[in-house]
């Protein structure tokens, strides 16, 4: 159960480019402070697509107490407000922006909710820099709804500030959700004038057919930018590929990865490239997943492709 109601400020009306019955991105603000990085990042899908941009803050309700709108989630509204118009003050009116506040008993079926109502929604997910997003067996807040929600999942991990970014490393694999991460990356690149390294990473033992694919999957990746100028693809020897990630993501400001292809089962038992990278790179990382169709159960116990 959940009650919502729409914050009073919204934007001006748009006179950039319309956005697509139901095409939204969708911001959860789960904590009042670290909302820096989703801003950037909805901001930046937003002006790429055409899309509209929400603000939602769930507000928990005991099962025990009832839903109302009391003094406190008049504060609650207030803070929506703040991010409806910094971001719209951002974005100097190119698109709408509004916020919802939404009390329930449960912020991830509250959110699940608005997303089901929103076809080809996006949700941008901003995790606390000490939280253990996809990273042991507990899940957080912020993993429970990028792993329930049926729609394209961006996570950005909280360390650090995406305001001004002149430099973006992207490593690409051959996993679903890989292509979205070069999407992401490039809307932001975009916004903030940035330039996208492209990088794939093989053995220096590698066949020279291994090569030929990673070259491939490179220049399938620098087709996706669509037209972007400031792009270079860059073919990378190393034996341990989330170390080279790793040490390549402290000369960037910001490195973005698809999200990992293996079952959260079988990431706990064996690890994965992406969780490494998001664990130990100091500057900011971004993971993107595309919407799979497999629902929640199904990503949680899917093997790798």
């Amino acid at each position: 159960m959940r009650v919502g109601s729409t914050v009073a400020l919204q934007s001006l009306p748009s006179d950039g480019p319309t956005a697509p019955a139901g095409e939204a991105i969708l911001v959860p603000i789960l904590e009042a402070d670290e909302t820096s990085e989703s801003r950037v990042l909805a901001s930046a899908l937003a002006a790429e697509r055409g899309a509209e941009i929400l603000f939602l803050r769930p507000v928990y309700s005991p099962g025990s107490m009832p839903v109302e709108f009391d003094g406190e989630t008049r504060a609650e509204h207030h803070l929506v407000a703040k991010h409806v118009w910094r971001t719209t003050k951002d974005l100097a009116g190119a698109t709408d922006v509004s916020g919802e506040v939404l009390v329930g008993r449960d912020p991830v079926r509250t959110v699940s909710e608005v997303v089901d109502g929103r076809d080809g929604a996006t949700v941008v997910l901003q995790e606390s820099p000490s939280g253990d997003f996809w990273n042991g067996v507990r899940q957080s807040v912020v993993e429970r709804i990028a792993t329930h929600v049926d729609a394209d999942v961006v996570v950005a991990n909280g360390r650090g500030t995406l305001d001004t970014v002149s430099s973006i490393l992207v490593p690409v694999a051959g996993g679903p959700h890989s292509g979205f991460a070069v999407d992401a990356a490039t809307a932001l690149a975009r916004r903030t004038g940035a330039w996208v390294d492209l990088v794939h990473v093989v053995d220096p033992d590698a066949s020279d057919e291994e090569r030929h694919r990673g070259e491939e999957r490179l220049a399938a990746a620098r087709e996706r930018t669509d037209g972007f100028e400031r792009v270079d693809p860059w073919l990378l020897e190393a034996e341990d590929v989330a170390g080279a990630i790793i040490e390549q993501a402290d000369y960037y400001d910001v490195t973005v990865l698809g999200a990992p292809t293996k079952s959260r089962l079988r990431q706990f038992v064996f690890g994965s490239t992406t969780d490494a990278v998001r664990r130990d790179a100091d500057a900011p990382v971004v993971i993107a997943r595309r919407r799979t169709g497999d629902g929640w159960l199904g990503r949680w116990l899917k093997n790798d492709e």
